[in-house]
């Protein structure tokens, strides 16, 4: 085992960085003209300033404790994939988002990888494209709610308080069910581990139900359910679970409001994000010399780097970008709750404005904003490519052409010189595989489709863009004026015996969070 501490000094906004681990990757097996890489693993720890103007975005910091010097204190896990001989290697980063603490980036972009926690075996790095191509990949945590598990990539965040009191707020959860079940998890709904209840007797406690998602919802007596689990077939108050006398139906949508409490400071992921990067690029020897950065984000994980983007996190404390290049994979138009009081970063929710990187104005509200105005502000607006698949123009809630059309529908927008826009047609969410799978909770078996070919083709335009600069391919996807993009009451979908078409497509719609929350 290699252990290392790195002090840093007291006032900056990585104070340390402990190295658990250090070890070569294959037993040092090379990768082409690159050669060799080790593998680091250990702990990031920050002390952020909540006085300083670029910390002002993260929500509730001036509410986080602070230490003797007046700074607020958390720590990341972190873990890097590197050539042993930084100067073989190609100088570039790519920082994978984890998803729900799961590292993404081996597996989507070297062929033939499994999905590992830690790289050892030959299946586990794949074809090795990205180290025969010299990148240094790299994992930071930042989800807050994870639960711990051997391999999660985790955030250590301090709790919110009021003037030393605990805080109190509404913490809101959307849920269908696939088979009746009378107890549902509130992990499960959290995508994580759950704020805690404040009062399970409360009545301001709420359940409601309704069929389609924008029909009326009707309110479930309070007598009717509970704060419980079942054993021998009663229920058993246990304020980690909510319990429905009769059951879930399946197919419905139910809509839960519960009191809680004590919400950590979830923003400070993002904020970590930043800082590591930036020190790793600009402050730190561990890496080499690093002169391209690039992000890669799928699903939650795509989610996460818009909304990076769009709380301006990608100018670093000292107005320096962190990311040259971005890409945003099957995020669709949404961008989660990751930088609220009572985050919920690990469920998807409704798309919301701004959709696109087109300023736009909303034409209800007289507001006017785009994805990255404020990168815009401080110039650092990266070359960013936003890829989806069928799927997330078909599911709901995701609404993928709001990323390149107007919010009425009724014109495409052409998107910033630095932005790409690709859909993957034929795709479902996550790239498929031959044979297929078992159909699981699906009607039919899974697609096929594997589109990580794409992915890394467009990894290496990304990275020929940046360096000399190379223009990508132009964007690729649905539009209005030449009827690839239509109305669902438009769409002509053959008739296939045994096969049942959808009957609708959801996009998004207003959705009030109310006063406390501005982005609504």
């Amino acid at each position: 085992m290699f252990l290392a501490f790195v002090p840093l000094g007291s006032q900056g906004q990585v104070t340390s960085v402990d190295i658990d681990r250090r070890e070569d990757l294959l037993d040092g097996r090379p990768f082409g003209d690159v050669g060799g890489y080790e593998k680091l693993a250990g702990t990031i720890h920050f002390a952020l300033d909540p006085e300083d103007r670029g910390n002002q975005s993260v929500v509730d910091i001036g509410h986080a404790p602070r230490n003797a010097d007046g700074l607020v204190e958390f720590a990341a896990d972190f873990y890097i994939l590197k050539p042993k001989d930084p100067d073989r290697g190609n100088r570039a980063m790519l920082f994978d988002v984890v998803n729900r603490g799961n590292k993404v980036a081996v597996r989507q972009f070297n062929r033939e990888a499994t999905s590992s926690a830690d790289p050892t075996t030959e299946q586990d790095v794949g074809d090795g494209f990205l180290m025969e191509r010299g990148f240094t990949v790299v994992w930071i945590g930042w989800q807050a709610n994870l639960p711990p598990r051997d391999g999660s990539m985790r955030v250590q965040v301090p709790v919110a308080r009021e003037s030393g009191r605990p805080i109190e707020g509404p913490v809101y959860y959307w849920f269908r069910t696939t088979e009746p079940t009378d107890v549902r998890s509130l992990d499960d709904l959290a995508g994580g581990v759950h704020y805690a209840v404040a009062d399970p007797d409360s009545d301001r406690h709420q359940l409601t139900v309704r069929e389609g998602d924008l029909d009326e919802a009707r309110l479930i007596p309070r007598s009717s359910w509970s704060f419980s689990r079942v054993e021998n077939g009663r229920p058993v108050r246990d304020p980690t679970s909510l319990y429905l006398e009769g059951g879930f139906e399946p197919g419905l949508l139910y809509e839960f409001t519960y009191l809680a409490r004590d919400p950590g400071v979830a923003g400070l992921g993002h904020a970590g994000v930043r800082d590591a990067i930036s020190h790793l690029r600009h402050n730190s020897d561990l890496l080499g010399d690093i002169e391209h950065v690039y992000a890669f984000g799928n699903s939650q994980s795509g989610r996460f780097l818009r909304s990076f983007l769009y709380d301006g996190f990608n100018a670093d404390l000292d107005g320096r970008i962190v990311f040259d290049g971005v890409m945003a994979h099957v995020a669709a138009a949404i961008r989660n709750s990751f930088n609220q009081r009572f985050a919920r970063p690990g469920i998807s929710g409704p798309a919301h404005f701004p959709f696109s990187d087109v300023m736009q104005t909303d034409p209800v509200t007289g507001r006017t904003d785009g994805l990255l105005s404020r990168a815009a502000e401080t110039g650092t607006a990266p070359k960013l490519f936003l890829t989806n698949t069928s799927n997330e123009y078909w599911t709901e809630w995701k609404a993928a052409a709001m990323v390149h059309t107007s919010i009425d529908g009724t014109k495409d927008l052409e998107v910033s010189d630095n932005v790409r826009v690709y859909t993957i047609a034929g795709a479902q969410h996550g790239s498929g595989s031959f044979p297929p799978g078992p159909a699981g909770s699906t009607r039919y078996m899974r697609n096929t489709n594997d589109y990580r070919w794409a992915l890394r083709s467009l990894l290496v335009a990304m990275d020929e863009w940046q360096r000399n600069g190379s223009p990508p391919p132009d964007s690729r996807h649905p539009r209005l004026v030449d009827g690839t993009l239509v109305p669902f009451d438009e769409v002509n979908l053959p008739t296939i015996p045994g096969v049942a078409t959808p009957r609708g497509a959801t996009g998004t719609f207003r959705f009030d969070q109310g006063d406390r929350i501005a982005d609504g």
